[in-house]
């Protein structure tokens, strides 16, 4: 996109997040009709605290970390990263929205365990679909 640093690019990016392809509406009603919804819907999932930012952070990064440990590739003895960590880390955004919206939880619920072993499970699962 030629104005990949405008408000416009921003837009049609979240909309693709969202899974919002185009319409002949206008940007106004898409975002009001449709985007606003879906983001006020995801972020109503989970009660933001502190501690939960500092958890999902931390989810996400383990996330992140597996992703460029599973994609890499060893060379001459040492391991080169083939994905770099911003890289990693939408790849790991992405992974974790979908699977919030799999599981039907909120991020934090109690019978799924959100630690580093979980977080490498879901990026393993991602990853082999990939490989198929």
């Amino acid at each position: 996109m030629s104005n990949a640093g405008s408000y416009e690019a921003a837009f049609y990016d979240v909309a693709k997040l969202l899974d919002i392809g185009p319409r002949s509406k206008s940007p106004a009603d898409v975002w009001r009709e449709e985007m606003l919804p879906k983001l006020k819907a995801r972020l109503a999932r989970t009660a933001l605290t502190a501690d939960t930012i500092v958890h999902v952070n931390a989810f996400l990064t383990h996330m992140a970390d597996r992703f460029r440990e599973r994609t890499s590739r060893r060379f001459l003895g040492l391991r080169v990263n083939r994905m770099q960590p911003m890289e990693a880390m939408t790849y790991a955004l992405v992974a974790f929205d979908a699977s919030l919206d799999m599981l039907g939880v909120a991020f934090g619920d109690p019978d799924y365990g959100w630690n580093r072993d979980h977080a490498h499970q879901l990026v393993d699962e991602e990853l082999r679909h990939w490989e198929g």
